[in-house]
């Protein structure tokens, strides 16, 4: 069982992986649908247990999610267990609201979604804590985060992993630096993320694409550079089309308008 379940739709994953890294910063636990499933699981069996049991359930609301069945469901179940927490992560008009959350307050996030040091993130942390909080009474738990289980294999269970963690960090400060039309340095990110360049730094960049390709947006890692070469790693240039030991000439003539789809993209959203 999560602390977080986290209900948003699809196309708006970049969002919900801000929402995700920042909860994670506060040392809770947050299912997020693929990430939070292991080999063999049933997806549905899977999100129907952990949406009715996680501590709390923040609905990602927006024109798109408030359209989706199943984001209606996930927060239908959320309010009927009483630990619902909604947030405004676009502009909606009160008509696309459904009538049952009608008179339920939201978080608006609208304007600080991808700036996970904006003041009107203090609004969910302060609702997420009360929440976990009357969970807690309720079950007489002595904490208010569950402890993570060990399986077999000697992984935890039900906790988010270390490069899970990273990754959502990564993804919200490139973010930031996409709207403003910056680029960054290898060194920039690690020092950033707090770790030194090497596999684990490269090995969580490549997820971060792996990601962005799944969701069908720009990569982001396009916009990290090398301080040798000036050019993205070669884990990023499969995705655009070039083979890693492509001449640097070709993949700088690539690499422009793909940094400009980059910066569109997240000046729209």
């Amino acid at each position: 069982m999560a602390d977080i379940f986290i209900s948003y739709a699809r196309p708006e994953r970049t969002e919900a992986e801000c929402v995700k890294a920042a909860l994670e910063r506060e040392g809770l636990s947050v299912f997020l649908d693929i990430d939070g499933l292991d080999g063999g699981d049933d997806f549905s069996s899977k999100l129907d247990r952990e949406v009715k049991s996680a501590g709390a359930v923040v609905g990602l609301w927006s024109p798109t999610s408030l359209s989706h069945q199943w984001v209606k469901t996930e927060c239908d179940i959320g309010k009927r267990r009483g630990v619902l927490i909604p947030v405004a992560i676009k502009t909606f008009k009160d008509i696309e609201v459904p009538a049952i959350f009608w008179n339920i307050h939201f978080i608006d996030l609208t304007a600080c979604v991808h700036d996970l040091n904006h003041p009107n993130w203090q609004a969910l942390h302060r609702s997420v804590a009360r929440t976990l909080d009357r969970r807690d009474e309720t079950s007489q738990s002595q904490a208010v985060q569950p402890r993570a289980r060990t399986g077999n294999s000697g992984v935890t269970v039900g906790a988010p992993t270390r490069q899970q963690k990273l990754v959502s960090e990564a993804r919200a400060f490139l973010i930031a630096k996409a709207r403003r039309r910056e680029t960054v340095t290898t060194v920039d990110v690690a020092n950033w993320l707090g770790i030194p360049y090497g596999d684990e730094f490269k090995g969580l960049l490549n997820k971060l694409a792996l990601e962005d390709q799944l969701a069908g947006v720009p990569i982001l890692t396009g916009l990290v550079s090398a301080v040798t070469t000036g050019l993205p790693l070669a884990h990023y240039w499969p995705f655009v089309g070039l083979a890693p030991g492509a001449p640097d000439d070709e993949k700088r003539e690539k690499l422009a308008p793909e940094r400009e789809r980059i910066f569109a993209y997240w000046g729209r959203h």
